[in-house]
């Protein structure tokens, strides 16, 4: 009979099968045995939102800037203000990004979440996901955006007003990506038909209505003064206390459903 590679190989492959089994019986139970579960890599990534914020808002006392500096502020006065700042501001940067690396993984554990959900759109969980990318990618640029302000403090202040506008814009005007996130996350809750879902379904309604809360902050880019401002107190208090809300509801929540994925797995 001639050598044929291919057929020698299956046959040599089946022969181990049938006379070793405990090779092919082996692999799978250490890799179970030496990986962290599923719950508690679903709880790390559901703890990155707060993580993520609290490396987010570092820079404002960091800077001096809780509130953030006025828009209203002269070209010459904004620049002595980050002249005065400067080490503040450029500590700061480095937990901005720190931040947008870390937000991202948030909308993995609730995509993990909700995954599991009988019927559960899997677009629908991507998109979520997605979003929670491009919500990471607006916070890299708004630190990118402040390190360089603070990379060449010795340029004409007009251009330091340029470059600290397009910052604050970044980081008071993401409201539109992170509802969208929050309003995907209400459309995946209700996914959940069963009797008892993992998620409350009043927590979809609130991924709805406190969003509304954000709404100063779609016009910051419209106003220098007054409460609609970037530093004012419908734009920047009002919106940080809905956001904050919002934050800890959805966490403490997702936590608790985290703690059921593990006892699905093994049904």
């Amino acid at each position: 009979m001639a050598h044929h590679p291919i057929r020698d190989s299956f046959i040599s492959s089946t022969f181990v099968r049938h006379n070793h089994p405990a090779m092919f019986r082996t692999k799978q139970p250490i890799l179970r045995h030496n990986a962290v579960s599923t719950m508690t890599a679903t709880r790390l990534q559901i703890l990155c939102w707060p993580i993520s914020m609290l490396l987010l808002l570092l820079i404002l006392p960091a800077s001096g800037n809780l509130p953030p500096v006025s828009p209203s502020l002269t070209p010459e006065l904004l620049a002595r203000h980050y002249r005065d700042n400067h080490d503040g501001f450029r500590a700061g940067v480095v937990f901005v990004c720190l931040s947008a690396i870390v937000y991202p993984f948030y909308g993995i554990g609730v995509g993990n979440v909700l995954s599991r959900a009988p019927g559960v759109n899997p677009v629908m969980i991507m998109a979520q996901t997605a979003a929670g990318v491009v919500v990471g990618m607006v916070f890299m640029t708004s630190g990118i955006l402040f390190g360089a302000i603070t990379f060449r403090l010795d340029r004409d202040p007009v251009l330091i007003q340029l470059l600290s506008d397009l910052a604050w814009l970044f980081f008071t005007m993401m409201v539109p990506i992170l509802t969208l996130q929050e309003v995907l996350i209400g459309w995946l809750i209700r996914s959940d038909r069963r009797e008892k879902p993992m998620v409350p379904r009043w927590l979809a309604w609130a991924n709805g209505i406190l969003p509304v809360g954000w709404f100063a902050s779609w016009g910051s880019h419209c106003v220098q003064n007054g409460p609609f401002a970037w530093d004012g107190a419908l734009t920047f208090w009002f919106t940080s206390a809905c956001y904050m809300l919002q934050l800890v509801v959805n966490v403490v929540f997702f936590w608790k459903a985290a703690g059921q994925v593990d006892d699905e797995e093994s049904e």
